[in-house]
């Protein structure tokens, strides 16, 4: 008998956002889901979600960390199941007039969108090389185009979408699927 299939999500946050739809979604069509969010409170709440078919567990990791990066995949690693999937979900959108914003703010939003697709992708990219699956990122408006006051999130989103197009165009011809 083959080994579960399993989806990790990164960026999950409150029970009415994405990145619990995504986790119930996938859980209902039978995978082994684990969910990774900063906060403790939404990833315990990840185990009262009642799903019929997979399973849905919680990571508190955040993934502008590389430490925590290499903790999440570690753990994956010891659930023996197939990874199938890797969504990265993490997102800030936080807005402020340019003039109004310094470097933390600035860096912050692309710590999250930027640095942690980074880290993601460097330790997903190893484990779905053997057998394919598929790395997404979620998109915002902003990848493509910019409006105050989201010119700092706009700026980090872009970038998000150019690393995934760069990804996509080197490692689909290894089975690897890459979406934005």
């Amino acid at each position: 008998m083959g080994k579960n299939k399993s989806v990790l999500v990164l960026g999950v946050g409150p029970e009415q956002g994405l990145g619990v739809a995504l986790c119930k979604k996938f859980a209902e069509a039978g995978y082994d889901v684990i969910g990774c969010g900063r906060n403790s409170e939404n990833m315990s709440s990840l185990k009262e979600i009642s799903v019929s078919n997979g399973s849905i567990r919680g990571i508190v990791a955040d993934v502008t960390n590389e430490d925590d990066v290499t903790r999440i995949f570690n753990e994956f690693d010891e659930t023996e199941t197939d990874l199938e999937s890797v969504i990265y979900n993490a997102g800030n959108n936080n807005a402020k007039p340019f003039l109004e914003m310094d470097l933390a703010f600035f860096e912050d939003l692309w710590n999250v969108c930027v640095k942690g697709a980074f880290l993601i992708s460097q330790q997903a990219i190893p484990r779905l090389l053997p057998k394919g699956g598929s790395l997404m990122f979620t998109g915002a408006t902003a990848s493509i185009r910019s409006k105050p006051p989201f010119t700092a999130f706009a700026s980090a989103k872009s970038a998000e979408r150019s690393l995934a197009q760069g990804l996509a165009r080197e490692f689909g011809p290894q089975g690897i699927h890459v979406a934005h």
